[in-house]
Parts: structure tokens; C-alpha cells; sequence
């Protein structure tokens, strides 16, 4: 079975899902517990199933993304730059419309993290791709 088979993505989608909507999802609380708890748990919730949701889809996307390239540079702007740009837009936007008080503290952490992982994510794809080729 191919490291991109459908399965193994879908299934490292959830670890990435579950591991990181329980580390934002804390981090939010922390970030605007001195706001209250009303908006502590407000901006929990907000960041937790957002995080739930986008790392689920942002790991299949960025895969999927991943195999579209035809170079390094193209493989890199499809399944690094782009998802994540997207990501900062629609969380950014998302804790406005919540209401979140600290939304630059609430977001930059994960935001950060995501950057760096989706650069290591994709650069670990490449080898891990080619073994896969030279392997068959």
C-alpha cells in the first residue's frame, strides 16, 4: 500500500486533528482566561473545532495538494504556502466574527507551528514519496 493511498492520509488526518484542536484549543482558553471564563470558552470552542476541522481537511489538502506538483517549487507553493495562507485568512476571521478578545495571542502560536510543520511536513514528503517510487 502507497504511503498516499487514501487510507493513510485520511488516517494521519485524524492524529493531526485530534493532537493539534486539543493543544489550540487549551492555548485559547489560557490566551483570554483573564477576559473571563464567558470569553475564555468562547474562544476555546472557536479555535478547538476550527482546529478540528482545518487540520483534518488542511493534512488531505495539503497531500493532495503535494502529488499536483510537477517540481520542488510548485510541490512547495501547492501544498504549503497556499493551504496556509488560507488557514490564516479564514481562522483570523472566524475569531473576529466570535468576538475573541485576544485574537492576535490566540492565533499566533498555532499559526507559527503551522507554518514550520507545513514546511517539515512537505519537505519529509519528498523522500518519503521517492522511496515509495523506487521501492515498486
Amino acid at each position: 500500500m502507497s504511503y498516499f493511498s487514501i487510507g493513510k492520509i485520511v488516517k494521519r488526518g485524524v492524529v493531526n486533528a485530534m493532537f493539534f484542536s486539543t493543544l489550540w484549543g487549551s492555548w485559547a482558553y489560557y490566551a483570554n482566561m483573564h477576559e473571563g471564563h464567558e470569553a475564555a470558552f468562547r474562544a476555546t470552542t472557536t479555535q478547538f473545532l476550527f482546529t478540528l476541522f482545518n487540520t483534518f481537511f488542511y493534512s488531505v489538502l495539503m497531500e493532495y495538494m503535494y502529488t499536483l506538483g510537477k517540481s520542488r517549487l510548485s510541490r512547495f507553493v501547492l501544498a504549503a504556502l497556499i493551504p496556509s495562507l488560507l488557514v490564516t485568512v479564514v481562522l483570523v476571521y472566524l475569531h473576529y466574527l466570535r468576538g475573541t478578545p485576544e485574537i492576535f495571542v490566540t492565533v499566533a502560536p498555532s499559526l507559527s507551528v503551522l507554518y514550520v510543520v507545513s514546511l517539515v511536513y512537505v519537505f519529509l514528503l519528498r523522500p518519503r514519496k521517492e522511496l515509495s517510487a523506487n521501492a515498486a
